[in-house]
């Protein structure tokens, strides 16, 4: 399977929607261009909708680095990640923790969608 995304700016959020199994590269592009989006909008609440099917363990530790690199901080942007797939969630929710405990992030990761926007809409 391909690896898909979709960015856009829909009702004062970044939507992105991933689907598919990701590299590094991929992630690196992706934090790129969701950067990029936030900069264009000057809007930097980010509502993910994850269909990946998979992600290595390297490929998820790489997520400092990525996060990092292109200067996202839990100061400057706030991150929600819809993601379905239970077992791709676990994963999802470490990455977030990774990232919150290098202080990288303002984020979490839901199993509900409409929950998700509702807390990046919030203050």
């Amino acid at each position: 399977m391909s690896y898909e995304v979709n960015i856009e700016y829909k009702d004062d959020l970044i939507r992105v929607y991933t689907n598919g199994a990701s590299d590094y590269n991929d992630s690196f592009e992706l934090y790129s261009e969701i950067v990029k989006s936030c900069k264009k909008y000057s809007c930097y609440r980010v509502l993910a909708r994850s269909g990946l099917t998979a992600m290595s363990t390297v490929a998820a530790f790489e997520h400092i680095k990525i996060y990092e690199d292109l200067g996202i901080t839990k100061n400057g942007f706030k991150f929600a990640w819809f993601v379905a797939d239970p077992i791709v969630r676990e994963k999802v929710e470490d990455i977030a923790a990774m990232l919150r405990n290098r202080n990288l992030l303002n984020g979490f990761v839901f199993s509900d969608y409409a929950e998700a926007q509702q807390w990046l809409l919030q203050g």
